[in-house]
């Protein structure tokens, strides 16, 4: 009777791995992408960053992208070597949407006539940025500017591993009131990982995350709108800690590596708008908080503020739905801020 129940249980595994198969066949034939999920890897001092050398075909909402990523995990790097420009941010300016001419890293070394790379990653706040680029530093030559693109949509949550609500991501611990410490990431078990490796291989899996993929009203998270009140409750302080941190070794970093840092801050006007009254001064409140939390001044891309009334037609100009990335003429703008500053910094 019990081999009859395990000969039974092993056709029925055998019956089930050959239909996941077929499908799994099937799905590479129409030529399913794979989930977004697959340019990604995780990372024992960053939560997670870009895969190396692979090119990754994977879909977002209706869009497809085929995005090629090298050795170093870069998607966008031009011009003279070792780079004089390294750019930080998140996915706004990552340009995993766009084509490579189109990227930043790219625009930016042809109008100023220099080396860019950019080390954006969707979903990295400052503390992940700096870290990277200390990584960086250490396997290349310094640069003569770090550019760091602010974006005061999710920033501030994606430094807290609790807000954020993944504990595989590095966070800042106030060790006393001017001494902070890095909490590394938790990354998940070993078998879980390799489960996520099957998974972001998969075609069937990448077709399955396409099709549960809905429109959503994007907004604000509440921990982000604390930037923007004058009297913000005190758990804020857990957000502007990992900032005062970040600000601290970027400073250390330049001094050390004799490099310029140029802080511009990327606001989408139309979320903030449904969140707040008198979004431009709520802004600049949010603004000289962050400024003063990391020590550096930064610079507001005032193209994108003077259309800011129109929520539809910024959104039209400046982005990519459903990610609310940077389109082509919202890196251009972005591109522009950068060459200006480059220029006033070179001469």
């Amino acid at each position: 009777m019990r081999r009859d129940w395990r000969r039974r249980l092993g056709w029925l595994l055998a019956a089930l791995v050959s239909v996941c198969a077929l499908a799994e066949g099937l799905a590479r034939a129409v030529g399913a992408p794979q989930p977004y999920t697959a340019i990604f890897k995780f990372d024992e001092v960053l939560g997670y960053s870009y895969v190396a050398d692979q090119t990754v075909e994977f879909a977002v909402g209706q869009g497809r992208y085929r995005v090629q990523f090298d050795q170093e995990g870069v998607i966008d790097r031009s011009g003279l070597r070792p780079e004089a420009v390294v750019i930080l941010g998140d996915g706004v300016i990552a340009g995993l949407e766009l084509p490579r001419e189109q990227r930043l890293a790219t625009l930016v070394a042809a109008a100023a006539r220099t080396g860019a790379v950019n080390l954006a990653v969707p979903g990295y706040g400052l503390l992940q940025e700096v870290l990277g680029l200390e990584r960086w530093l250490g396997a290349h030559s310094a640069p003569r500017v770090v550019i760091v693109v602010q974006n005061f949509t999710n920033d501030l949550v994606d430094n807290v591993p609790e807000w954020e609500g993944s504990a595989a991501i590095p966070g800042v611990r106030r060790r006393n009131r001017s001494e902070f410490d890095v909490t590394p990431p938790t990354l998940p078990n070993r078998a879980y990982r390799w489960l996520a490796g099957v998974g972001k291989a998969s075609r069937l899996y990448g077709a399955y995350r396409v099709s549960r993929v809905s429109a959503s009203s994007a907004e604000l998270p509440a921990q982000q709108l604390w930037l923007f009140t004058t009297e913000p409750p005190p758990e804020i302080e857990r957000g502007l800690d990992a900032l005062r941190w970040s600000g601290q070794r970027l400073q250390a970093l330049a001094k050390r590596h004799g490099f310029t840092v140029v802080v511009i801050d990327w606001v989408d006007w139309p979320l903030l708008l449904r969140a707040v009254d008198a979004p431009l001064e709520r802004q600049r409140v949010a603004s000289t908080r962050v400024q003063q939390a990391i020590g550096f001044k930064s610079h507001l891309l005032q193209a994108l503020a003077r259309g800011r009334a129109s929520g539809v037609n910024w959104d039209r100009q400046w982005i990519i739905e459903p990610t609310r990335h940077a389109s082509a003429a919202g890196i251009s703008v972005v591109t522009q801020a950068i060459v200006d500053r480059l220029r006033a910094i070179y001469e």
